[in-house]
C-alpha cells in the first residue's frame, strides 16, 4: 500500500514540475545536458512522450565537444560542477540508454590530469585533505582509476 501513495506522489510532482521544467534550456552545455540525462532517465521509467520529447529537444542542442572544454573552467573537474560529473553522468546514461553517447576517456583522463587544481590535489597534502570526499580529490581519484580500467 505504501509503494502505490509513493508511485502517485512522485507522478504528480512530475506532473507539476514539467510546465516549469519544459519550458527552459539551460545556457551551458553541461547544464543542458545533466537535464537532458534527467529528462531520458524519467522518459524512460515513466514512458510519458512529453519526458522524451523534451529530452530529443535537449540532446539536439548539445555540442558534446563542447562539455569537457569550453563551458568548463580549467579547475572545474569536480563530481559536483567539473569534467569528473560530466563524465559520470555520460557513464550514468549509456547505462542505461539505447543509444550510447561516445565519449574520448583519454581525452577526459587528460583534461582532469592536466587541470591546475588537480596537480595542486596530488601535491599539496593540506588541500587535498581539504578536498577529501566523493566530490573532491577521492572522487575524482576513484573515477580516474575507472576510466584506466577501461582503457
Amino acid at each position: 500500500h505504501l509503494r502505490k501513495i509513493e508511485v502517485s506522489r512522485t507522478e504528480y510532482i512530475l506532473k507539476e514540475m514539467r510546465h516549469f521544467l519544459f519550458s527552459h534550456s539551460p545556457i551551458l552545455h553541461p547544464n543542458r545536458f545533466g537535464l537532458f540525462v534527467l529528462a531520458s532517465y524519467v522518459a524512460q521509467l515513466t514512458q510519458i512522450d512529453d519526458w522524451g520529447l523534451y529530452a530529443e529537444k535537449l540532446m539536439s542542442s548539445i555540442q558534446f565537444d563542447r562539455l569537457a572544454d569550453e563551458d568548463l573552467y580549467d579547475k572545474e573537474i569536480s563530481l559536483e560542477n567539473g569534467v569528473a560529473g560530466v563524465c559520470m553522468l555520460m557513464l550514468f546514461y549509456n547505462s542505461f540508454a539505447t543509444h550510447k553517447i561516445p565519449f574520448d576517456t583519454k581525452k577526459i583522463i587528460t583534461r582532469i590530469e592536466n587541470s591546475e587544481v588537480w596537480g595542486d590535489w596530488e601535491s599539496r597534502e593540506r588541500i587535498w585533505k581539504q578536498n577529501y570526499s566523493l566530490n573532491g580529490y577521492c572522487g575524482v581519484k576513484i573515477l580516474l582509476m575507472y576510466l584506466r580500467q577501461k582503457l
